[in-house]
């Protein structure tokens, strides 16, 4: 394929996307469940949840940092605690 042709596709691709077929079909999949689900006994789904194999990505490592640390000074301070930070 010549280069020009391929930045051709590019473009297009850039308009009109093409080749995400999973997660378009997954967006409408969610938009239907969302409207038909009780709000008060369930939560929302994504659209990701109907993507074959998708996994989520893990929480940054300042995300898990943090809980860590909300964690120990919750601990710290808990009652009968002697040792204060």
């Amino acid at each position: 394929m010549p280069g020009t042709l391929f930045a051709e596709w590019m473009a297009y691709c850039a308009i009109e996307p093409f080749g995400q077929e999973w997660l378009q079909s997954g967006t409408v999949a969610a938009a239907v469940v969302n409207m038909q689900r009780d709000q008060k006994k369930s939560t929302a789904v994504e659209a990701t949840d109907f993507i074959p194999g998708y996994r989520k990505p893990m929480p940054g490592r300042e995300v898990v940092a943090g809980k860590v640390e909300a964690y120990f000074m919750a601990l710290a301070a808990a009652p009968g605690n002697k040792e204060r930070v």
